[in-house]
């Protein structure tokens, strides 16, 4: 009888814990976002924080040294000033006449006023494919620069969109062109650029 009763309180004791253990605890078995602790909060998985991504610094901030790489410095030419496409050519031609010998040609304010004044003129009249020279050119140079002599070069590089090389390179390939570039007396130069017309004129 003893023994009956140490069984019968021994089953209700293991009865009683898994009645608290179902209370209580988590079944392994149900995932769980699906289980209530039975204080109306859910569990869940901690969100995961997406990592931040990478970002190279800034070109500021990449180094600390203190001579920091400056920015390139504007072309500084006494022969062709300035960065634009005047100056450009003004400074292919030099090289070009360079290799020849031939003393540099100056950059001209006036003389670059009349190969603009042309260039304007040529692309007004959508005359790239077909370009020419002022009929009145020497009339009209000759009164701005009484007592001297002049020559011109007119380019245009089309739909390419080539620039000062490629207009250069044409006027190599072209022996009256080539001529004008290389004559030795000339001491001036004067740039003209319109769209893709270029004008160069040259006077001593």
């Amino acid at each position: 009888m003893a023994v009956f009763k140490s069984m019968k309180l021994a089953l209700l004791f293991v009865s009683s814990l898994f009645f608290f253990l179902e209370a209580h605890g988590r079944s392994f078995t149900t995932p769980p976002d699906d289980v209530n602790d039975g204080d109306n909060e859910t569990w869940q998985y901690p969100k995961v924080q997406p990592e931040p991504k990478f970002q190279y610094p800034k070109y500021s901030q990449q180094s600390k040294s203190p001579n920091p790489p400056q920015p390139r410095a504007a072309v500084r030419d006494p022969y062709c000033p300035g960065n634009d496409n005047s100056a450009l050519m003004c400074r292919l031609v030099n090289q070009y006449r360079a290799k020849y010998g031939l003393r540099p040609v100056q950059s001209d304010g006036a003389v670059t006023r009349e190969a603009q004044y042309w260039s304007d003129q040529l692309n007004l009249q959508k005359a790239c494919w077909f370009l020419y020279h002022d009929y009145n050119y020497d009339a009209r140079m000759r009164a701005r620069f009484p007592g001297r002599r002049f020559r011109e070069n007119a380019a245009c590089s089309g739909s390419t969109g080539g620039g000062a090389k490629f207009v250069l390179q044409k006027w190599i390939d072209s022996a009256g062109h080539r001529q004008n570039m290389l004559t030795p007396e000339w001491t001036t130069i004067g740039v003209g650029v319109t769209n893709n017309i270029w004008v160069i004129n040259f006077t001593n």
